[in-house]
């Protein structure tokens, strides 16, 4: 298993060639997101690792043309094979879309800023 820290260089690697790029963490119900301009983005994963959230995909935001967005999700590789977790990260994209384009890319997300993950379906 990767460390917290491998992950965040693993995001923020993402977003040297995107606008921003988040860790989508799952947290009990919840979908909490790490985004590349977190203040201390270590510290925040580290938070919701500790209170048992699990990280288990990436977001890319690009801005392209006449201020369409492209947004691409893609599983962390250890999730890489799981079903459950590409159809979740599938599921955000759409509501993920309606939040980011328009006024919320002039602001810098906060961490918890994003869609929720569907409750994971047993395969």
């Amino acid at each position: 298993m990767r460390t917290t820290l491998d992950l965040i260089e693993e995001m923020q690697t993402e977003a040297k060639t995107a606008e921003r790029a988040a860790l989508i963490v799952g947290l009990g119900k919840e979908t909490k997101y790490v985004w590349s301009s977190d203040d201390n983005p270590l510290e925040t994963l580290n938070q919701f690792v500790e209170a048992g959230g699990e990280p288990v995909g990436i977001v890319r935001v690009t801005q392209g043309a006449q201020e369409c967005n492209s947004i691409d999700f893609r599983p962390l590789e250890e999730y890489a094979n799981e079903e459950w977790v590409k159809r979740s990260l599938s599921s955000l994209a759409g509501t993920l879309q309606m939040l980011i384009v328009g006024e919320t890319l002039k602001h810098k997300p906060k961490s918890d800023d994003g869609p929720q993950l569907p409750p994971a379906a047993t395969d």
